[in-house]
């Protein structure tokens, strides 16, 4: 839709174009997740990438204009909302110990399923009632903005490095 209201009218130029953040958000996964690794640090790899797609977020209805503009900053915000998940889902084991770490993956797990369960409906309710997808933008930029210093909040202490496997 984001790519379609740049102003993009063909089907099938939309459909290559909205594969374009998820194939740099898998790569941003991969490279901040080594990086995560290689430094033995968590926290700021996490809230770092998210605030990357706070403000991304937040920038796009404003670029959601122009088309070429418009893909730079959904990429950069999809590239940072999948970037933060990597080094966030190590967190739970780095925080808690023995089968704290069970309860707290499993609260992880509910509090983000209820997110996906209510903010697809939030997001509908609120592009209805303006009439557009402006308005959800930073609805996403403010949940990305709260879970970036929810974690840098977090005071998590830095790890060991993992030493990477020879061959």
């Amino acid at each position: 839709q984001i790519v379609r209201d740049s102003g993009v009218s063909s089907l099938r130029m939309v459909s290559v174009l909205s594969a374009v953040p998820f194939v740099a958000g898998a790569a941003a996964q991969l490279l901040v997740g080594r990086h995560s690794d290689r430094r033995g640090e968590r926290r700021w790899h996490t809230a770092c990438a998210a605030f990357v797609a706070a403000v991304a977020w937040g920038l796009l209805p404003i670029a959601g204009r122009h088309p070429v503009t418009a893909l730079l900053v959904l990429t950069l915000a999809a590239a940072g909302t999948l970037a933060s998940m990597v080094p966030f889902w190590t967190m739970p084991a780095a925080l808690m110990s023995g089968t704290a770490v069970a309860a707290g993956i499993a609260l992880f797990n509910v509090v983000g399923s209820l997110g996906s369960l209510i903010s697809p409906v939030l997001v509908g309710w609120v592009a209805s009632r303006t009439g557009s997808l402006e308005s959800t933008h930073y609805y996403y930029a403010a949940v990305m903005a709260a879970g970036a210093l929810a974690v840098a909040a977090t005071g998590l202490r830095r790890q060991t490095p993992v030493p990477e496997k020879v061959g």
